[in-house]
């Protein structure tokens, strides 16, 4: 029996195609809120270009060496690290201040899916329990504020989990495992939903949860076939409830024939 669904956060739930960002503009207009904070302080600010550069730098080493090790990247350990390469004393750095100076918000462009805040409100109503789980660089607070301005209420889920906030990256189990610990759930009466075939479908496979892949409607249906094979796909979450209606008969008839 199904009783718990946990989503991907991006391309799944919010959709980032029409988005054409500037990522280092982003960062930039960010780290001028970590400074006014440093100077509001009373501490020596660093000087900015260099904090930028040393930013961009540690980032990308955290993500390049994510990619081989799994462990997540953390937009606050990073940040911390590079004020103190810039002088700032280690003692005098608070790293959920600065966060919170940091400002992370919605970004233009990206919006939730029009299917989104439906299907959720759908399979809630049906007594579904709800998770998130995101690969996310950031904390998972700061994640609900860009959840908050896109229509989808953080409430509607019983357990959201950044990677950032676990130490690993999916595809590892532990993410997964957080987010079945917060839903009280147990990976066989829970399906995963994502966009991704490692680290959504192959992770949630792996930890024994049922999983289904969200594709764009010009995508080729995937192979069912292979340790990163879904269970099923769909281009529209609207899709999800009556599949899992589908399953669960099937689940009942074989129960009865056998």
């Amino acid at each position: 029996m199904i009783t718990a669904v946990i989503f991907d956060m991006d391309d799944t739930l919010i959709a980032w195609a029409e988005s054409d960002l500037d990522w280092a503009a982003i960062e930039r207009a960010h780290l001028r809120g970590v400074i006014d904070y440093l100077t509001r302080e009373g501490l020596a600010a660093p000087d900015f270009e260099h904090l930028a550069e040393v930013m961009e730098v540690r980032t990308q080493a955290a993500w390049h060496s994510a990619d081989i090790t799994l462990i997540a990247p953390h937009l606050g350990h990073v940040l911390v690290a590079a004020l103190i390469e810039c002088g700032i004393p280690a003692g005098r750095i608070d790293e959920r201040a600065c966060l919170r100076a940091y400002g992370w918000n919605g970004l233009p462009g990206v919006h939730a899916f029009p299917d989104a805040a439906p299907a959720l409100r759908a399979l809630r109503a049906r007594g579904l329990r709800l998770g998130l789980l995101t690969n996310a660089f950031v904390p998972m607070w700061m994640r609900d504020r860009e959840l908050a301005d896109l229509g989808l209420s953080p409430d509607l889920f019983m357990s959201r989990v950044s990677s950032a906030d676990v130490g690993y990256l999916k595809p590892h189990p532990a993410p997964f495992q957080r987010v079945l610990d917060g839903l009280l759930a147990a990976p066989e009466e829970t399906v995963f939903v994502g966009d991704n075939l490692r680290a959504d479908i192959g992770g949630a496979r792996q930890i024994g949860m049922k999983a289904v892949l969200r594709r764009s409607a010009d995508q080729e249906p995937p192979s069912l076939d292979g340790p990163l094979a879904p269970h099923a796909s769909l281009t529209s979450l609207a899709e999800l409830l009556p599949m899992l209606d589908e399953w669960e008969k099937d689940s009942k008839q074989s129960t009865v024939d056998s």
